[in-house]
């Protein structure tokens, strides 16, 4: 709806945008019984910020993880958007990113922030090391098959919870560097996944901007 404005060249009237807030209003009794199933109540970082059964992304394994698919069709975007992985959680988000085929993991918060855990510390952080390497296998008798994947792993510093950037500058650089690498908008590889810690606010913002950057220029 918000596009179909942009199209026009007009600004939002305050009655257009109650009817967006009332066609919000609705999604949220969209059911949520799997992120609410016993099993996995201790698999959600925030008990009130859960995915819609319709949307959630679902694992080979069917282990669940607290993420989603979103779209924005008018921008040609697909995005999966998650929590900052939890400790229990952290093999399920390294699946989804495998079974997605994802190239880029988009990271918009620190593990901790004023004193405390935002997320766990999925990736590695020793810079000797070779880092994080996915591999499959498949034993064959005498042979067994191998796969390996690169994953771009990006993130921004200067975000702070239930802020804004320390600099708008910076965040449009780091937007753009991530574009450059060509994977928000790839045919070749699977959505790419973002997250901060609850996987909304800082997440949403960053497809909202890259999404209405494509609409309006």
């Amino acid at each position: 709806m918000i596009q179909m404005y942009f199209s026009k060249g007009t600004h939002l009237t305050s009655d257009q945008i109650k009817k967006i807030c009332n066609d919000s209003s609705k999604h949220s009794k969209l059911p949520i019984k799997t992120a609410k199933a016993s099993q996995n109540v201790r698999l959600n970082r925030y008990r009130d910020v859960l995915p819609f059964d319709h949307s959630r992304v679902v694992l080979p394994s069917g282990s669940y993880i607290n993420a989603s698919h979103v779209s924005v069709g008018e921008a040609s975007r697909e995005y999966i958007l998650t929590q900052g992985p939890l400790p229990c959680t952290a093999g399920h988000f390294w699946e989804m990113v495998w079974c997605q085929k994802s190239k880029a993991v988009i990271m918009l918060n620190k593990v901790i922030e004023k004193s405390q855990i935002k997320c766990h510390q999925y990736f590695p952080i020793d810079r000797s090391a070779n880092g994080l390497t996915n591999e499959k296998e498949t034993i064959f008798g005498d042979f067994k098959l191998k796969e390996e994947r690169e994953v771009l792993h990006f993130q921004f510093n200067t975000w702070p919870d239930f802020g804004v950037p320390e600099s708008t500058n910076e965040f449009l650089e780091f937007l753009y560097q991530v574009r450059k690498k060509n994977v928000l908008d790839s045919k070749e590889f699977g959505p790419p996944i973002i997250h901060c810690s609850a996987g909304i606010g800082r997440s949403g913002t960053f497809i909202l901007v890259d999404a209405v950057l494509i609409l309006v220029c």
